[in-house]
């Protein structure tokens, strides 16, 4: 790891012995990866739920349009659309601009089943209102 070797670099006097510096290190690496495995959960919850439930508010909200566009088309007796609705391209943009920002800071053990998660529950609200 870079970072260990960083951290002996900057502890390791001059005269340390390679038994030493391998001990150092040994120790360091069991540091971080003792605070790693607890920290896990942390991030784990946060992703998965904090990120999640907020993405999903925000992919929700134009969903609110959906009911309008129903009546909208029964009031006027208007033929039913053949081309999406301008807010159904603003559904996922939260999503979208979120996974772009953070691609390269998402933890890889999160994987992307929150993506599916959101996906699945935005989806079956926009199912619930276009029943209505």
């Amino acid at each position: 790891h870079d970072y260990v070797d960083t951290v002996c670099a900057s502890m390791q006097g001059d005269q340390a012995m390679p038994e030493e510096i391998a001990e150092l290190k040994s120790l360091i690496s069991d540091v971080l990866s003792e605070a790693s495995d607890q920290i896990y959960p942390i991030v784990d919850k946060a992703w998965n739920e904090v990120i999640v439930r907020l993405l999903t508010a925000k992919c929700v909200a134009p969903l609110s349009a959906v009911k309008g566009v129903a009546v909208m088309y029964r009031m006027t007796n208007r033929p039913p659309p053949t081309q999406p609705s301008s807010f159904v391209g603003t559904i996922f943009r939260a999503l979208k601009e979120f996974t772009q920002s953070f691609t390269n800071r998402t933890p890889q053990n999160i994987g992307s089943k929150w993506k599916q998660q959101i996906v699945v529950t935005v989806s079956d609200k926009y199912a619930a209102a276009v029943e209505d």
